[in-house]
């Protein structure tokens, strides 16, 4: 059966049991994870899977193997709680993945900055610029 539970319903479900795990204490992490819509940065991905506290596969091996993932929600917020970011912040993000991280950071008023390998694809990144710059 198909869920009729929008995006923004799953994100803020998503976002209660993180407060309820006993993360995103910091007022700027939980209203970063209520407003950016992680399922941008995962177009490969159901709404479903994008709002699970999973990590989410973005690169496979030819073999099938995941050799990259989104992380997982509530280590997101664990890591942003103990960053402690304050407005104006800056924040140099290597290896920025599906740049998710840097939109919760941009949105938490931070001034973050991706710095990617060569090998990274283009419309990966150009993906992530449109989705932090908004």
């Amino acid at each position: 059966m198909a869920s009729t539970e929008s995006a923004a319903q799953m994100r803020q479900r998503l976002v209660d049991r993180i407060r309820e795990g006993g993360w995103a204490t910091d007022p700027g992490v939980e209203e970063a994870l209520r407003t950016i819509q992680r399922h941008l940065f995962l177009p490969d991905a159901d709404l479903a899977e994008a709002y699970a506290d999973k990590n989410v596969p973005t690169k496979l091996g030819p073999d099938g193997e995941c050799l990259s993932s989104a992380s997982t929600p509530t280590i997101v917020a664990m890591m942003l709680d103990q960053l402690d970011v304050q407005p104006g912040a800056r924040v140099l993000e290597i290896g920025a993945g599906t740049g998710y991280n840097a939109a919760l950071l941009t949105a938490m008023g931070a001034r973050a900055r991706i710095w990617e390998q060569p090998r990274v694809r283009g419309e990966q990144i150009s993906r992530s610029r449109r989705f932090i710059c908004r």
